[in-house]
């Protein structure tokens, strides 16, 4: 008979138990949970575990996998720890996939745990019984099938360093989805089992040390040989240089102060975790238009990319148009352009890049700014890239002749977030709308995109996983389409304690395509790309208990976020009615009078 001092009612529970114990000792804090039958077990050591308090642990219950899994991702960009992800077995499990596709490509630690039949029963005909391994293939960093429960305290060891070096595999350099498979038989209920006892030389549920090698805690951070760094610094010095900016899940004030010593601009994309920052240039899409537009300005010797493809198609035209200006190699004045990412994968489909380097990003420049305030040839000289600084940051700022109406909305709003608010941008036009024009973002405000796979699936989602787990006020920009594929996700505004606001462009349709070539076919653009509904989100809104706000004048709409923002006690809907017939020549209008060019050429999103 087992101890009443412990919290184990029969096999699969003391199982459970110890398999959330190394989640926890592995870093997880946050728990997403979808109804199900068969991951009883688990969401018993979850609950076991929480009333425990050994640690905080927050556990949210999400009805919608496919929600929960955005949710999730949200949670674990804004908290930059491990969260994972708990289903009951079948076809819920699939529901995860677009949200780790995401994770996948944009390196975030979401642990996906699912429960399962035994073995035996695939392929026998068993009710929701699916061959769940290996299920995410290549878009996760590890999938890891577990044993069944059995009262053996060397299966428990070898059970916890699995799910340690899941961990491991989640949370290392090469960060990312990772997918432990687990498999429960009757019983599943927390009911007393007599017949268990704990096996004599079980480790205890927290303070374990994981065997086999694989070491608990966080994984040290990369970094370069010490010889890698001297040659970049010598290539650097005296060189005229620009450094590139995309998006990043942390500011990086030590590349900022680096470039200051170099003398090279920072162009920061409205992602990059640095348009608070007042040492860098806040309008890259901008000047990236007038160099392309007035060519012939002076242009860097050396460009570092740094994180994520930049978000603006212009500057990514622009990279090319300086790389084919590029004099050979071996030339006096060659010009060699660095891809430094986060994790190791390439982040240039343009093939641009002499060299990418995989590493910590924050270490590295802080390394490198270490060694070259002890180097003894110290740069002399900078090359302005585009029109001069301030220029454009000045007249963008002060700029009030918008045509087009999202574009206003998005200037005019992401200047409305309170210091350290969260902005959550959509992968269709408000995220270009906000490169290209919000400027200086509120200090310490945090932006968080879904930039991997540039989806509109499960921005909602996103949005509450992030307002839930920073308690800070946090406006989301979205198209009406990217609304209605998520709608169901606003059920998760009840986990949220802080301001929320949704400041929807509804253009009844998909307004992104307007800005490309197939808007000029006539009878297969509007049924097929402009996809009109006719819907406003007012019912969903009071479905949900949420405030709501539908108008067609900018600075309504823009009231309505502030007051969401500074004194909503839940969440608020804003929708900005617009027209997509108009939208998009009045944009091409605005880029070009920004510009000050006579006229607006073929714009790109």
């Amino acid at each position: 008979m087992r101890s009443e001092a412990m919290p184990y009612p029969n096999l699969n529970a003391w199982w459970a138990c110890h398999l959330v114990s190394t989640l926890l000792e592995r870093g997880v804090r946050h728990v997403c949970v979808s109804p199900g039958s068969r991951s009883t077990p688990l969401v018993f050591a979850l609950e076991n575990a929480r009333q425990a308090g050994h640690v905080s642990l927050g556990i949210t219950v999400h009805h919608d996998e496919r929600a929960a899994g955005f949710f999730a991702l949200g949670v674990a960009k804004a908290s930059r720890q491990p969260v994972a992800l708990v289903c009951t077995s079948g076809t819920a499990l699939a529901h995860y996939f677009p949200a780790v596709i995401e994770a996948s490509l944009t390196g975030v630690p979401l642990v996906v745990v699912s429960a399962d039949r035994p073995l035996e029963l695939r392929g026998s005909g068993a009710s929701q019984t699916i061959d769940q391994h290996d299920l995410f293939g290549v878009h996760v960093r590890g999938s890891f099938e577990l044993a069944a429960a059995r009262p053996a305290a060397v299966a428990v060891r070898r059970m916890r360093a699995t799910v340690s070096a899941a961990l491991s595999r989640a949370t290392g350099l090469d960060a990312g989805p990772v997918h432990l498979n687990v498999p429960f038989d009757e019983p599943l209920a927390p009911l007393a089992d007599p017949a268990f006892m704990v096996p004599a030389g079980s480790p205890s549920l927290f303070g374990y040390n994981v065997e086999h090698g694989v070491a608990a805690g966080q994984p040290q951070p990369g970094f370069l040989p010490e010889s890698e760094i001297e040659e970049i610094l010598q290539d650097w010095a005296g060189c005229s240089g620009l450094f590139i900016v995309g998006p990043t899940d942390e500011p990086l004030p030590g590349l900022v102060n680096l470039a200051h010593q170099l003398g090279w601009p920072v162009w920061a994309d409205v992602a990059s975790q640095l348009r608070d920052h007042p040492g860098v240039v806040t309008t890259a899409d901008l000047r990236a238009r007038a160099e392309i537009h007035l060519p012939g300005q002076p242009v860097p010797r050396w460009v570092v990319q740094v994180g994520m493809v930049p978000t603006s198609s212009a500057l990514s035209r622009w990279l090319e148009n300086w790389r084919t200006r590029t004099i050979a190699p071996d030339a006096a004045e060659a010009r060699w352009l660095l891809s430094v990412v986060p994790y190791p994968t390439r982040q240039d489909p343009q093939a641009l890049a002499d060299r990418t380097l995989a590493v910590e990003l924050a270490p590295l420049f802080e390394h490198l700014l270490a060694k070259l305030a002890l180097a003894t040839h110290r740069p002399t000289h900078q090359v302005p890239v585009g029109p001069p600084d301030g220029q454009l940051e000045a007249r963008l700022e002060a700029w009030s002749g918008f045509r087009s109406r999202e574009a206003h909305a998005v200037h005019g709003a992401c200047r409305l977030l309170p210091e350290h608010g969260n902005l959550v941008l959509a992968s269709s036009m408000p995220i270009r709308y906000a490169e290209a024009l919000s400027g200086r973002l509120p200090a310490g405000t945090r932006v968080i995109v879904n930039r991997g796979a540039n989806g509109i699936d499960g921005l909602v989602s996103t949005t509450l996983g992030t307002a839930h787990v920073t308690r800070r006020p946090t406006l989301a920009i979205l198209g009406d389409v990217a609304m209605l594929h998520d709608v169901g996700g606003l059920i998760g505004t009840r986990e949220v304690e802080t301001p929320v606001v949704f400041l929807v462009l509804n253009n009844d349709g998909g307004g992104i395509f307007s800005h490309l070539p197939v808007h000029r076919v006539e009878g297969l653009f509007e049924p097929y790309f402009g996809t009109p509904h006719g819907l406003n989100f007012e019912g969903a809104a009071r479905m949900y208990g949420l405030d709501h706000h539908r108008t067609s004048d900018v600075a309504d709409a823009l009231n309505m976020v502030a007051t969401g923002l500074m004194t909503g006690t839940r969440a608020t809907v804003v929708e900005l009615m617009t027209d997509r017939s108009t939208e998009r020549d009045a944009y091409r209008q605005d880029l070009a009078d920004l510009l000050g060019l006579a006229s607006p050429g073929e714009p790109r999103p």
